[in-house]
């Protein structure tokens, strides 16, 4: 709403001997200022504080560009830009209410801590993937994750998203919930147990599988064992591809990507043996 008062100084010049009517009407226009004025204040300023902060930082700058154009469009989201970080790096500098990123930029942004003169609030998380693994799904919503959409979401339900966050709810893809309620029948692999099955995947052994992750060789045996029971499988192979339908490899790939495991060529083996 937009008022205006173009009044000039004839307006108030006296154009009749009776000054009170004069006085009478600079009088009452003061007094209708007064009134409307701390209403259109309120109003800007309740504007003002329903205006979400965005920050977007997917390490894809051509989703970046798609993020960006598509919230830009409505007008209650003040929208920022900026490269991810790179892991080791400092962390992001745009205090914001919403971020909107990749999978590896919102998981590292959630470990930072935040200043102690609480100058800084954390921020609400919004995961934009390419796919949901189960063990995705799973780490981000331990680690603080209030949203997880997939790359091919329709503009409104990242909008929705958005704004839903910066109320404190949550959104997640349809695909995601579907995922979460599958993984509720599958008894869940243990952080130790993960790790086997990571270095399954690169082709180690179980005597370097044990000297990686400094454990006896007979736990490893154990680990082992305990992974296929929870896979419902019987071989090292099975049990790879079971893990990959779920999604169990694909997280701790991109999150270890800064410290990789180097496992000597020597110590690999096919995936035809079959014997543990």
């Amino acid at each position: 709403m937009l008022l205006v008062i173009n009044a000039s100084p004839d307006t108030f010049s006296d154009r009749s001997s009776d000054g009170a009517t004069h006085a009478h009407t600079r009088l009452a226009l003061t007094a209708g200022l007064d009134k409307c004025l701390p209403a259109l204040c309120s109003c800007n300023g309740s504007s003002a504080m329903n205006r979400i902060s965005v920050l977007i930082s997917h390490d894809s700058p051509l989703i970046r560009a798609g993020l960006a154009a598509t919230l830009r469009e409505h007008s209650d989201l003040d929208v920022c830009v900026e490269c991810p970080p790179r892991p080791g790096g400092p962390a992001l500098l745009v205090p914001c209410d919403v971020l909107v990123a990749d999978y590896a930029t919102c998981i590292r942004a959630l470990g930072v801590s935040t200043p102690a003169d609480g100058r800084h609030k954390v921020p609400k998380v919004l995961i934009i993937a390419a796919q949901a693994g189960e063990w995705d799904i799973r780490f981000a919503m331990r680690q603080g994750v209030q949203g997880y959409l997939l790359l091919g979401c329709a503009a409104d339900k990242l909008v929705h998203a958005v704004r839903s966050l910066a109320r404190g709810g949550r959104c997640l893809d349809d695909a995601v919930s579907e995922r979460i309620a599958e993984s509720l029948v599958h008894e869940a692999l243990t952080n130790r147990e993960q790790d086997v099955l990571y270095l399954i995947a690169e082709g180690a052994g179980n005597k370097h599988i044990a000297n990686a992750l400094d454990i006896q060789l007979g736990t490893v045996k154990a680990h082992v064992k305990a992974i296929l029971a929870k896979l419902h499988v019987r071989t090292r192979t099975q049990a790879l591809i079971v893990a990959e339908q779920r999604g169990l490899l694909s997280a701790r790939a991109r999150l270890e990507s800064s410290h990789e495991r180097v496992v000597p060529s020597s110590s690999r083996q096919t995936m035809s043996v079959e014997a543990w």
